[in-house]
């Protein structure tokens, strides 16, 4: 349904829609067509009228039981990259296709791969111990890490204009930002900082048909 649609139903009717459901990725999965179009135009409508029509839903449990796992990749060139994740196979491979772990293996190729802690059953507890090993590995190892400690998937950080420039320090191109971190790229033009995150990176001059 295009966007500008959005307008076209009344609250009423959205909420008639989402009381039908307990939480809010069940209403967007939903198998009545009706009801997922209901949904993106809670969404088109913003935050604010989107928290009002769920106000009655719970956020859905995970569909991972088990616990936290704090991670670290240990360069030989002494840079470290410490982690949170509660699916670590899953996101070893993803540090494998892109990310600054990704990057910084063109550049150092052998690294160790450990467990710091495991069997962390709460996202507060495991946020704690996830800063605490940056700190800790901050002190004798240069971190690569693009964000702050405290992601485990359902607690957000809130991006600043230096989180995206730091960020941007770790990438020679804008292609090579993108790929590596598209997260801190988006925020970088949300945030109106984006040309002095970039700077320092070469602009191609299509006049001239080279790199400047």
């Amino acid at each position: 349904m295009p966007r500008k649609y959005q307008y076209t139903y009344t609250k009423v009717q959205v909420q008639a829609s989402s009381s039908k459901y307990e939480h809010p990725g069940s209403w967007k999965r939903s198998a009545n067509i009706a009801d997922r179009r209901m949904y993106q135009v809670a969404l088109w409508r913003g935050p604010k009228f989107f928290a009002e029509v769920t106000a009655h839903m719970t956020p859905q449990a995970s569909p991972y039981s088990g616990d936290y796992v704090i991670y670290v990749f240990e360069f030989t060139d002494h840079y470290s990259y410490v982690g949170l994740t509660f699916k670590p196979e899953q996101r070893y491979k993803q540090h494998m296709k892109s990310g600054p772990v990704f990057e910084h293996i063109k550049l150092c190729p052998t690294f160790e791969y450990k467990l710091l802690e495991t069997k962390l059953t709460s996202p507060s507890s495991a946020i704690d111990a996830e800063c605490r090993w940056i700190d800790e590995y901050a002190k004798n190892w240069t971190p690569i890490n693009t964000a702050p400690g405290g992601g485990t998937g359902v607690v957000r950080t809130a991006w600043t204009p230096r989180m995206c420039y730091d960020s941007a320090q770790h990438y020679a191109t804008r292609k090579a930002w993108y790929l590596g971190d598209q997260t801190a790229y988006t925020h970088a033009h949300r945030l109106g900082c984006f040309e002095a995150c970039v700077a320092h990176m070469p602009r191609y001059d299509k006049s001239k048909r080279k790199w400047a």
